[in-house]
């Protein structure tokens, strides 16, 4: 799992991450150029990506059970 921030002040990117221990990378894009490749409109919004790097979910909202299937699904032997 990765994290995108958008930011505009790099010391505040993963702020949140930080408070809750979460020990994923967060990206600093406070360009948006990241952001943008994803089609973001929205936050929190969560793209859930495959091992092939093809888009796999969109995720509008803090859904934390959405995204632990997703993982789940994901994580599961073909």
């Amino acid at each position: 799992m990765i994290s995108l921030s958008v930011d505009n002040d790099r010391d505040k990117a993963g702020s949140l991450a930080k408070q809750v221990g979460a020990s994923f990378p967060v990206i600093h894009d406070a360009g948006g150029k990241v952001a943008g490749l994803y089609g973001v409109s929205a936050i929190p919004l969560n793209v859930v990506v495959d091992t092939e790097g093809n888009v796999d979910q969109v995720i509008l909202g803090a859904n934390a059970e959405a995204l632990k299937a997703a993982a789940e699904r994901l994580a599961k032997p073909k």
